[in-house]
């Protein structure tokens, strides 16, 4: 038996954030009519037009609130800055996770590939603004006394303080 499993536009709407509002073709503030889906973004009052499915998709994937917060532990937070998936016809597929280990005297940056170790990356501009933002809320929240007070400790580089 064969299947054609689609995503609908219906499908679509069920993801799209708060804050996002699907205009009919009769909505004064629809100014393109024959668009596939409009969007009104309540917070920067724009309109966004979309002429395709994948398009639509793209977008309302794109504006998803993500939780990057991947674990506390010892006093150190854990976030995901990207998280990638490769695949090679000829080879394999691959995941790589860029993750950040943040204490309060450091940021350590762990870039993970599911076929290899790679230790020396260049972040990119949105994995940048993931970490600034990241490390701000962070010391924002060791100022509210929300991160534990253990010393800084990384169990990824310090295990020698483990067995200790």
């Amino acid at each position: 038996m064969i299947t054609n499993d689609t995503l609908s536009l219906t499908d679509i709407d069920r993801i799209l954030p708060a804050g996002y509002e699907i205009l009919q073709p009769g909505d004064p503030r629809n100014n393109n009519r024959t668009a596939l889906r409009a969007l009104h973004h309540d917070a920067s009052a724009r309109v966004h037009y979309f002429s395709t499915a994948q398009e639509y998709f793209t977008f309302v994937t794109s504006v998803i609130p993500r939780n990057r917060l991947l674990a506390e532990e010892y006093g150190t937070r854990y976030i995901e800055l990207s998280a990638q998936y490769d695949h090679d016809p000829y080879f394999h597929a691959s995941v790589t996770h860029t993750v950040a280990a943040l204490t309060r005297s450091s940021i350590i940056l762990h870039r993970m590939k599911s076929d290899e170790t790679s230790v020396c990356f260049v972040l990119s501009q949105v994995e940048m603004a993931t970490l600034v933002e990241s490390y701000q809320s962070y010391l924002a929240d060791c100022e509210d006394g929300s991160v534990a007070q253990e010393r800084d400790f990384d169990p990824f580089l310090d295990v020698s303080a483990e067995s200790a």
